[in-house]
């Protein structure tokens, strides 16, 4: 993930840098539940991740700065990480 935010274009930088950021925090979440999503689900940290509006604009960028300048489609039509 720090790869990735290291060679990220100018434009979605930022963002990359608070996707690595919460994908860490994800994943010590997970982490703490044995990777049992069923478990991690009701965690309130992870609930409050998830919905954090910041975090999906950043995803939204970086899925925009994919199509429009790589011609990747995420093939997302919801744009929020819980849906």
């Amino acid at each position: 993930i720090k790869d990735l935010e290291k060679g990220a274009p100018s434009e979605i930088k930022s963002d990359m840098s608070k996707m690595g950021d919460a994908l860490g925090s994800m994943l010590t979440i997970m982490k703490k539940y044995n990777y049992d999503f069923t478990k991690a689900a009701s965690d309130a940290d992870l609930a409050k991740l998830i919905g954090d509006s910041g975090v999906n604009a950043s995803s939204d960028k970086i899925d925009a700065y994919l199509k429009t300048n790589c011609g990747i489609d995420s093939g997302s039509t919801d744009t929020t990480m819980g849906n």
